[in-house]
């Protein structure tokens, strides 16, 4: 999450942490904070949707509270919101500032190896696939801790064969493609 030209932007799918912190003692009564997005900060004119109602018990000044909200494209140029009922009835509305933008996932693919195979000989293969035009750089290892690089490619299309042949012979090897 980010705030941009005083926009909050976070990729659309992003889980987003919502920070509650109550200052006034509602100890040993029952407060109902609902989470929500509005079109504006206009919490009466029926454009408010509400996510999530959450029942609350003991609450005091002392109390944080965390909730996840996960935003979706849907959610651009909308504000987030609590409301908070006390337990006489009252309403509160709290808006953030800023409205929020959804930022699309990124286009390039993950960068994975496909296929993986151990063929007759002990040789290993498999297709390395991801973004075009990219550089890759396969690494090897038999225990997580020390890698070594095997190859550097850069693909031509979105996906390209990667064959080890220095692979025969070990008991287990562990393979990562990492981009550049």
């Amino acid at each position: 999450m980010e705030n941009i030209n005083n926009i909050w932007t976070a990729q659309a799918g992003t889980v987003i942490p919502i920070l509650f912190r109550f200052q006034n003692s509602f100890s040993n009564y029952v407060v109902t904070v609902g989470v929500g997005a509005d079109n504006d900060q206009n919490p009466y004119n029926n454009e408010a949707t509400n996510i999530v109602n959450y029942n609350l018990t003991n609450i005091d000044s002392l109390t944080f509270w965390t909730n996840f909200w996960t935003f979706a494209s849907g959610d651009n140029g909308k504000y987030a919101y609590a409301k908070i009922t006390d337990y006489k009835g009252f309403v509160r509305y709290y808006y953030l500032s800023q409205p929020f933008q959804a930022l699309p996932p990124p286009n390039n693919p993950p960068n994975v190896l496909l296929s993986p195979q151990l063929l007759a000989d002990g040789k290993f293969t498999a297709i390395l696939s991801g973004e075009t035009g990219r550089t890759y750089v396969i690494e090897a290892s038999t225990n997580f801790v020390s890698w070594t690089q095997l190859a550097t490619n850069t693909l031509t299309s979105d996906s390209a064969p990667f064959i080890d042949p220095s692979a025969s012979g070990l008991a287990r090897r562990f393979y990562q493609a990492l981009a550049q």
